[in-house]
């Protein structure tokens, strides 16, 4: 069988010699960055050819337009090719993209309608993020079929025709990971054949997956297999070479992972999951014994069960407000001790379940509401850069939590 990648050629031709005194750009900018969000969108809008006027410095702008494909890691996995051009002189520059794309524009609207509609039917509002990777894996594994013809390329011939090469699989995770705010990457390396899966990032750990791989050839109608589903780096390499450069490192185990988890819950699903995906139960000296985190350098520090939450630019990082109190980035935080999370976008409201208790976080409120009553607090939960923050105190404290701080190393320690 084989797990075809079809490899993308990128096509970058540079003319400097040429002059053009060409009038009527629609699209014209002075601004790097402006000219390069404009590129990126006509790429994401499966524009074939981009025309923008570029009156601004020209120092950076062949390194710029020579790296644009990678500002967008779906988009390098979906552009057949991709050559540039520009004309003029310092200060007008007519800059042309001529691009083939594997995905036309409806193609890509038909796609993503179609993930929405699937991930509204198989994801609930009480989900764990585990809960949903699973959900999204199981879900291309039962409906999709690996095309022995090589033929079908996309995550659009999965939902359009249910069947597709290694690519579909990867793009199609990739997407529904990205629609429900799962961070994801896409991996290229060698299987046998050139080939292509994900790396998914959870509870401060990456993980690869690889749908393609946990699904039967010939197609096995209700199989599913978790053979190749949330991985380390040591264990996919066991039968994957992973050729893709800068990719984060995955080293823990998910059963660790799982089972610290079910350590910081009495929620039984982690156990449920440990079952499901045929893992063990670790005893208590093991887990005492499996430091999986370290502090962070230069921010305020969130330590629970000797173990550090690993807040990243994902998410944002812990910080002291007006009031002297710790803010933490919201999800993240609350993921890690095994909570439900969701948003309440008519009231801009977090919410958080967890043991039975279920703490709602108005932003902007000096107060909580715990199972609807009202706990009041000296500070306010705020959205900072995009980003959701809790005061960690009074929520934690609402789940049943002892808190305390180091002053010295800047760390808020939760007890249980």
């Amino acid at each position: 069988m084989k797990r075809k990648l079809i490899l993308i050629l990128i096509v970058l031709t540079l003319l400097t010699s040429q002059f053009s005194y060409a009038f009527g750009y629609n699209n014209e900018t002075g601004s790097l960055d402006t000219l390069q969000s404009m590129i990126i969108n006509g790429l994401r809008s499966r524009e074939t050819s981009i025309d923008i006027r570029y009156t601004g410095n020209s120092d950076d702008l062949k390194n710029v337009l020579s790296n644009i494909i990678n500002f967008d890691e779906y988009l390098k996995y979906t552009i057949m090719s991709l050559r540039w051009e520009y004309t003029g002189y310092n200060g007008k520059l007519d800059i042309n993209f001529s691009t083939s794309h594997l995905l036309t524009k409806a193609q890509e609207e038909y796609a993503n309608q179609k993930i929405k509609e699937i991930l509204a039917r198989i994801i609930k509002p009480d989900m764990t993020i585990h809960e949903k990777i699973k959900a999204v894996h199981d879900w291309i594994v039962l409906n999709a079929k690996y095309d022995t013809s090589l033929t079908y390329r996309t995550h659009y011939d999965i939902l359009s025709k249910g069947t597709a090469v290694c690519s579909g699989y990867a793009l199609l995770f990739h997407r529904m990971a990205n629609e429900l705010k799962i961070p994801s990457k896409l991996v290229i390396g060698n299987a046998g054949e050139e080939h292509i899966w994900n790396m998914v990032y959870v509870d401060n750990q990456w993980y690869h997956i690889d749908a393609t791989f946990d699904d039967p050839v010939p197609d096995q109608q209700g199989r599913l297999r978790h053979d190749f589903y949330m991985l380390t780096d040591d264990q996919i390499s066991t039968t994957h070479t992973i050729y893709t450069e800068n990719k984060p490192d995955s080293t823990v185990s998910y059963e660790l992972l799982l089972n610290k988890l079910n350590q910081r819950t009495d929620d039984n699903l982690y156990v449920e999951l440990i079952n499901q995906l045929n893992l063990s139960i670790l005893d208590e000296a093991t887990l005492n014994n499996s430091i999986i985190s370290n502090p962070l350098s230069g921010v305020v520090n969130v330590t629970a069960f000797d173990e550090y939450i690993q807040y990243d630019d994902s998410y944002g990082f812990p910080f002291i407000d007006n009031n002297d109190r710790t803010q933490v980035p919201f999800r993240i935080t609350l993921e890690y001790f095994g909570a439900k999370v969701d948003w309440i976008p008519e009231s801009n409201t977090a919410v958080a379940v967890l043991n039975g208790i279920t703490v709602k976080i108005p932003i902007g409120k000096p107060y909580v509401l715990v199972n609807d009553e009202l706990v009041y607090n000296d500070t306010i939960s705020v959205i900072k850069n995009d980003r959701t923050y809790l005061p960690i105190r009074v929520v934690l404290e609402s789940f049943g939590f002892e808190l305390d701080w180091n002053s010295y190393t800047q760390t808020v320690i939760v007890k249980k």
